[in-house]
């Protein structure tokens, strides 16, 4: 029983902080400050097209992506084959060294007595 009280004011305690930071608490909205037509025309004309080389273009950022990503895919692709490359000669002197070898031990007496 003395738990449960305990634990009922720790909890109106809590709220009653909860609250008294929310009050504290000042919100500020922040919007986005859009330039005017107004304000650009005020700007020599070599200036603007100079601002507007400055805003970052989404396509151009995308396409910028998606060369680095085709351009990451052909290195891999190249190390893949590099690696295929490598393997396939240990593996033919693998198997013709292992066809050699069986020929030289056979399993079958030999004619000639020893």
């Amino acid at each position: 029983m003395l738990i449960i009280v305990g634990a009922m004011v720790l909890l109106a305690i809590f709220a009653h902080v909860q609250r008294l930071r929310q009050n504290q608490v000042e919100t500020v909205r922040v919007r986005w400050a859009m330039p005017s037509p107004a304000g650009l025309q005020a700007v020599p004309p070599d200036a603007q097209t100079e601002l507007k080389r400055l805003i970052p273009d989404a396509a151009h950022a995308k396409a910028e992506r998606q060369r680095r990503l085709q351009e990451r895919i052909a290195q891999r692709q190249q190390k893949l084959e590099e690696i295929q490359k490598s393997r396939v000669p240990d593996t033919a002197g693998a198997s013709s060294g292992t066809a050699s070898g069986t020929e030289d031990i056979s399993l079958s007496p030999s004619p000639t007595p020893q």
